[in-house]
């Protein structure tokens, strides 16, 4: 066997070098960071799950979607009865279970864009104002649902007052009476 140039085997028949090593499967986590894991917590409990959309956690948003659709359509369109408590109470417990969870979720968790906690934070405190301005406004809808429901109940009692009132007043007594109770 002849040696070449670059001994005798040429480069060919070593062990293989070392490839690179094994890619981690997650990222690292983020330092801890209190305004990060406090803006998550605030736009979670707006009800919109937004706190997990800077997270990048689709199925808890669309947990707090759901709730708040859930939330929605039982108390929607507002009528003379209003919501219910426990539909209220217990629409109250998803929000703030996100909040909680998104709170320590955000804790370690870097946000989609980096440096935004303090905008997320002042979003946070705005859209605080969604799930307030929603109860003043329900609020003025239900007032209006009963005033709409005390309106007929007048009518009626006028239309019975009306045909009453063209009898003679023995004949009549039973309409008049009907009328109190309407």
């Amino acid at each position: 066997m002849s040696e070449g140039p670059y001994g005798p085997r040429q480069g060919f028949g070593g062990p293989p070098p070392p490839g690179p090593p094994p890619r981690p499967v997650n990222p690292p986590p983020a330092p801890p960071d209190a305004r990060r894991a406090v803006a998550v917590a605030l736009l979670n409990l707006s009800g919109l799950g937004l706190g997990y959309a800077l997270l990048r956690r689709r199925l808890p948003m669309a947990v707090c979607w759901a709730a708040t659709g859930a939330l929605l359509l039982v108390a929607l369109p507002a009528d003379a009865d209003g919501v219910p408590a426990a539909a209220v109470a217990g629409y109250a417990v998803p929000p703030a279970a996100a909040a909680v969870h998104g709170g320590l979720a955000g804790l370690r968790t870097p946000l989609v864009r980096p440096g935004g906690a303090p905008l997320a934070l002042l979003l946070g405190v705005l859209l605080l104002a969604v799930p307030a301005g929603g109860a003043l406004w329900y609020e003025d809808a239900h007032d209006e649902a009963v005033e709409q429901a005390l309106l007929g109940r007048l009518a009626r009692a006028d239309d019975l007052v009306a045909d009453s009132g063209r009898q003679p007043f023995g004949a009549a007594r039973p309409g008049y009476r009907t009328a109190l109770e309407v």
